[in-house]
């Protein structure tokens, strides 16, 4: 099995794929639908963030 993962959509699809492979599906989507609760979060208190500061490379 080859992953290469660039997109965070990507990662979590990995961890599907990979519990599948292994006969832990039912705990792979476990651990993904816990993440993807945590990036839905993550998203709506940024969203709601009064101060957006700006990073000056």
């Amino acid at each position: 099995m080859s992953l290469d993962p660039q997109y965070l959509g990507d990662i979590l699809e990995d961890i599907l794929r990979i519990g599948r492979a292994t006969g832990a599906e039912e705990a792979a989507t476990s651990v993904t639908a816990r993440l993807q609760e945590r990036i839905y979060a993550v998203g709506e208190r940024a969203a709601q963030a009064t101060s957006k500061p700006k990073v000056l490379h």
